[in-house]
């Protein structure tokens, strides 16, 4: 019986390092299949060229809320990839060695920031190039991303878990991109409960009741609207004071004016395409990892993004993408077969980038995730206690700093 088992599990194990999802490099944001197919000519390829040189003399910044060191050091793992190029390798491998020692404050700029590094670091296959760095890199990411942990103001989970807008997208992404580098799949499937809790998903685990909306948030729901039957993308078929308002995200659209819900709705603010920054690269990470957020709710994603392309503001025109939200629109148009058009030349985000480059129209759909681990991330985490602790630790009460406006207070978002 104990042959029949160990050939069993032998079996299992060849199989799963014949398959893409759990081959040491992740593929947590696109495969080689993807980089293979991007250009090496051509304005986008431009970009990711000479970003990629700045990366090699940037310093990684974790409280800048306009770094770019991050962004910039993933265009070098692109081009290391793309081109076997050795000083684009070098360069991603000192930008992520120079993290962990890098000082931290808001979990707003930590979330906006490690995103991309996390993701570099899978680019580049970093636990088979440098096991030794991506030893160190994977327990400082699981401290970050432990519950409990005193790294940010506050947690990335409190952030995520707490607060329904622009902090709490930002720090969902985060969380994606390091529970799936280090293979953590309760801890993942802990970010897709609270991220399909906060699309509208009712039957979801986590529960939108949870969730620190603003109260004047609750005048930009459906009519009738409370804060406790609120969630973070209004239902299908929605309207306020008569107005269609199917879409729209309440506690980050009310930013605009800190005022009750009123007609036209006023385009003063990034919140409602930042949001969207860290939503979707979240679910874009969450749908490869076999947990597709895309459908849920309806398709909530796709609908916040047509509520702003369909809705005329107060300044008689509607808000498509533009500046750094370009990059969102590969992402849309591959998830739903969609063609949104956005204005400007700006593919770097603040979490993310270069979308126009490596997605394109030739991006690829991984199917479910292979359970079997080639990576030995247990043995990482338990170097980590505070790692160890964060499932356990759901059942725990959240929030001690959370506020009704949802971020902390006097302190610009």
């Amino acid at each position: 019986m104990r042959v029949q088992l160990g050939a069993l599990v032998a079996v299992v194990l060849a199989l799963c390092a014949a398959s893409p999802a759990s081959a040491a490099s992740r593929d947590i944001w696109v495969s080689p299949a993807d980089i293979a197919a991007a250009p090496t000519s051509g304005p986008a390829w431009a970009t990711v060229s000479a970003d990629a040189e700045d990366a090699k003399s940037c310093t990684p910044s974790l409280t800048g809320l306009n770094d770019d060191c991050d962004v910039h050091t993933l265009a070098a793992a692109y081009k290391a990839v793309k081109l076997n190029d050795a000083s684009s390798y070098q360069a991603v491998e000192s930008r992520i060695a120079q993290v962990p020692a890098t000082s931290v404050d808001r979990a707003l700029e930590l979330a906006r920031n490690i995103t991309s590094y996390v993701i570099a670091a899978d680019v580049i296959d970093l636990p088979t190039r440098n096991p030794g760095l991506n030893s160190t890199f994977s327990n400082y990411l699981a401290a970050l991303a432990a519950p409990d942990s005193s790294i940010g103001t506050p947690s990335l989970t409190t952030c995520h878990e707490a607060r329904p807008n622009n902090w709490g997208a930002m720090c969902g992404a985060a969380l994606a991109a390091i529970d799936a580098y280090l293979g953590d799949a309760a801890a993942l499937d802990q970010v897709y409960a609270v991220e399909k809790a906060w699309a509208g998903d009712r039957t979801s685990t986590y529960q939108a009741s949870a969730f620190g909306f603003n109260p004047i948030a609750a005048s930009y729901g459906p009519s009738g609207s409370t804060e406790s039957t609120l969630v973070g993308i209004n239902p299908v078929g929605s309207t306020t004071g008569g107005h269609d308002t199917d879409g729209l995200q309440p506690d980050d659209e009310r930013r605009a004016t800190a005022a009750p819900f009123a007609w036209p709705l006023v385009k003063s603010t990034s919140y409602p395409w930042e949001s969207l920054q860290g939503r979707l690269v979240a679910a874009q990470i969450l749908t490869r990892a076999g947990r597709d957020m895309y459908q849920v709710a309806d398709q909530a994603l796709r609908r916040a993004v047509d509520f702003l392309y369909r809705t005329q503001f107060n300044t008689g025109t509607t808000w498509p993408a533009e500046g750094d939200d370009l990059y969102l629109m590969p992402i849309v148009d591959q998830a739903y077969a969609t063609s949104y058009q956005g204005t400007g030349s700006d593919w770097t985000g603040k979490n993310m980038g270069y979308t126009n480059w490596v997605l394109g129209g030739a991006a690829t759909t991984p199917g479910a995730p292979c359970r079997a681990r080639s990576r030995p991330r247990a043995r990482l985490r338990r170097r980590s206690p505070l790692r160890a602790t964060r499932t356990q630790a759901r059942t725990r009460t959240r929030s001690p700093i959370r506020s009704p406006s949802g971020r902390p207070p006097s302190r610009p978002a």
